[in-house]
């Protein structure tokens, strides 16, 4: 292979590969191809995906529901060791 000039490689390799060499993408060819390859793989990927969504959306909810209010609200009437505790207990809960 020594004696072997590398364009004649190059050209041998071109023509045993026909495709075309690899060029940037358009956006418009980029779009289409990712939605191609999601109707191909929605099949698959729904059942995978909808438990982990789900839990992801119930503790979203729980969060905003349960634990971000008492973040902002205190007894009224409560000593300053008190209210402490509670923003303390807070925090410590999750945020």
């Amino acid at each position: 292979m020594a004696g072997v000039d590398p364009r004649d490689r190059l050209e041998r390799r071109r023509l045993a590969d026909p495709r075309p060499l690899l060029r940037p993408y358009e956006d418009g060819e980029i779009v289409d191809l990712t939605t191609d390859l999601y109707r191909r793989l929605l099949g698959e990927l729904w059942p995978k995906m909808l438990g982990p969504s789900l839990l992801i959306f119930a503790s979203v909810v729980f969060l905003f529901t349960f634990i971000f209010p008492g973040l902002f609200q205190s007894t009224a009437g409560a000593s300053e060791t008190q209210q402490t505790a509670e923003v303390l207990i807070a925090l410590g809960l999750g945020c």
